[in-house]
């Protein structure tokens, strides 16, 4: 009997409770559900409970909006969720129970936090285990995690040192074997290898290479003054530089120097001072059984042909190739025998002549080889895998006699090679732009499609013409002057300086929803966007309407900006005050081939000014992806726009 009275009493609050239930039914259905299970409220299709329903509007409908934040968290803050609901012993997936819901909506910030640690987290484990395990033992709990995130900085250090010693050990094998004495890397602290010094582990190096071939005479340089081998201190590694300075003099006055720091006699003196030598011992060292009297009986041979030994050795050294060839066919062995220093000098010699030949033929081969370095392809098409060291010197002639051929054959190989790689490119980029294409338009799949554009479509708000067969709401007309702001072109008499005013003022409203729109549904893709804002028929008009707007919303998003390469060739006139003509639009299809288009315009009703534009656009070569506006034409009345849906 109530729900008869008040409907004939008060005929505009039953209408209200009505209307607030059946849109609590089928908006805000599952969010009911929570509260109707929470508050023990069922549901018996009379008007007193129906009344208590509606009462419970703002309730609900906030109900719902914790229900979407937990959607919110579970699709892209999961590991962030799924921690808040271990600390707070909730069950996961939730039964999404009333405070369940409304724990998590208050503490999305907290959840956010903790999904940020665990990405860090895992981030670090992927290229910084190493430097985790020595920076914490365990890493298995929440605040483990928690405490490794927190600490990226201190785990970048010793990373950076953990890096710093793998490029030592894998660098300097033989001066890391030194420096780590039997240690695995494990064992070694963070602080010695955050205080290891590259620069000296290559002196290191190079030293203990020298070390090897020449112990006997650095212990005899330095004697006790000589530092440990295995030091790695300043004092160390400035002596280890000074000995490879001493050993790998190559000057006349090498041997004085050594000469000025020997103070010990010993026999391999003897033996430089017998030939007058500076080399002796250093490039060259007889064995053992060559007596000091055979070092007096070769010394006189020098003398009598003229020649001092270290000239003979300076011969040996350039020929040392040429007389092992010649003594491997001679005598089957290819090395340099102590008679050779001598025979090398006598002009008519077996062996003087065959070096000579020698050294004739691989300046040829040389020549060969060096027309094969710089010819490659040609020469391989021609001679294949051809031993330039051991072939036929007839086959060399041949070689260096078709040069300029090798070298044609070599650039046309060169410029077909290029021409594939070119197509293989394109090719590649091509299905590069098909994937990036089909990606962006995904993003914009769930927009809506007016009838007479084959774009999809978003619309911050529905705008309702006043021409609707209601009263608008303080909300609609404020969207209605919003538009009406926007356009820069009032139907109404108004001074210039007040249209861009009110532009002005609109456009700083809508930026941020634009923005807001952009990076949910593209991300950070939107770099890859250009932002084309459909022109009006008055080329004044578009100007006000869009010059400033569409830099702002370009330098906000990241989109190319398009508005300098499309304008308004002819003016025409505005349907929506009678006009007939057409407006002409001009683009500049250099600019726009290849790229991906977002259309934007002040409303959209039925498309038909996008699908002109979007045609336009792709006659050049574009993309376009999608259309933007700020109203959408609606006669039917919604209880929220699209906008609030983000």
């Amino acid at each position: 009997m109530k729900s008869i009275f008040t409907y004939i009493f008060k005929n505009n609050y039953y209408n209200d409770v009505i209307s607030k239930y059946d849109e609590i039914r089928q908006k805000y259905l599952e969010a009911y559900k929570i509260w109707s299970k929470y508050h023990s409220v069922s549901d018996n299709g009379k008007f007193e409970t129906k009344e208590i329903i509606a009462s419970a509007y703002s309730e609900i409908k906030q109900v719902d909006s914790w229900k979407c934040t937990y959607n919110y968290l579970e699709r892209n803050k999961k590991e962030g969720l799924k921690w808040f609901s271990k600390e707070k012993s909730l069950s996961y997936p939730t039964t999404k129970q009333y405070q369940d819901l409304k724990l998590i909506f208050e503490n999305k910030k907290e959840i956010e936090n903790l999904d940020y640690y665990w990405n860090e987290y895992n981030i670090l484990m992927q290229t910084n285990s190493e430097a985790i395990r020595r920076f914490t033992d365990t890493y298995y709990t929440y605040n483990d995690i928690k405490n490794i995130a927190l600490n990226r900085t201190k785990i970048k250090k010793i990373s950076s040192a953990i890096n710093k010693g793998h490029d030592c050990e894998s660098q300097y094998k033989e001066a890391w074997r030194v420096f780590s004495n039997g240690r695995t890397f494990e064992n070694i602290s963070y602080a010695e290898l955050s205080g290891i010094n590259k620069e000296y582990f290559a002196i290191k190096e190079e030293y203990l290479r020298h070390y090897k071939e020449h112990e006997s005479l650095i212990k005899l340089i330095y004697g006790k003054g000589l530092l440990a081998i295995n030091s790695f201190t300043e004092q160390a590694i400035e002596q280890e530089k000074e000995i490879i300075k001493v050993l790998t003099l190559k000057s006349s006055n090498s041997t004085d120097l050594l000469k000025s720091v020997i103070h010990i006699q010993n026999e391999t003196e003897l033996k430089r001072a017998i030939l007058n030598s500076e080399q002796y011992g250093n490039k060259c060292n007889f064995t053992s059984n060559f007596t000091i009297a055979d070092f007096y009986e070769y010394r006189k041979q020098f003398d009598e042909i003229g020649v001092a030994f270290d000239d003979a050795v300076s011969i040996k050294c350039q020929n040392e190739n040429a007389i092992k060839s010649y003594n491997s066919k001679k005598y089957g062995k290819a090395i340099v025998y102590i008679s050779d220093y001598y025979d090398i000098c006598i002009p008519t010699s077996d062996l003087s002549n065959y070096v000579n030949d020698y050294n004739n033929q691989q300046e040829l081969r040389n020549k060969a080889k060096s027309i094969k370095s710089n010819y490659s392809k040609g020469f391989a098409a021609l001679w294949s895998d051809f031993d330039l060291d051991v072939c036929d010197i007839s086959q060399i002639q041949e070689i260096i006699n078709n040069s300029i051929k090798i070298k044609d054959l070599d650039n046309e190989i060169i410029y077909k090679e290029k021409l594939q790689e070119e197509a293989r490119r394109k090719q590649m980029e091509e299905e590069r732009r098909k994937e990036e294409l089909v990606y962006l338009l995904s993003c914009v799949f769930t927009w809506f499609q007016p009838t007479r554009s084959s774009l999809k479509c978003f619309s911050l708000f529905y705008y309702y013409p006043t021409n609707c067969d209601w009263n608008a709401s303080e909300d609609e007309w404020e969207v209605r002057n919003l538009i009406w702001d926007f356009k820069a072109n009032p139907n109404r008499p108004q001074s210039e300086s007040e249209i861009r005013c009110r532009h002005e003022r609109a456009m700083n409203k809508v930026l941020p929803l634009f923005k807001k729109v952009m990076s949910h549904y593209f991300g950070s893709n939107t770099s890859k966007l250009t932002l084309v804002c459909i022109p009006s028929s008055k080329k004044i008009v578009t100007e006000r309407r869009y010059k400033d707007f569409s830099y702002e919303l370009c330098s906000i998003t990241g989109m190319d900006n398009g508005y300098d390469y499309i304008s308004v060739l002819h003016e025409g006139e505005a349907k929506h005050l009678g006009g007939t003509t057409q407006a002409q639009i001009s683009i500049d299809g250099s600019f726009f081939r290849d790229r991906y288009i977002v259309l934007l315009d002040d409303v959209i009703t039925s498309g038909k000014s996008m699908e002109m534009t979007k045609n336009l656009l792709e006659q050049a070569g574009a993309h376009v992806i999608a259309g933007l506006s700020i109203g959408r034409t609606k006669h039917e009345r919604e209880y929220s726009n699209p906008i609030d849906n983000l």
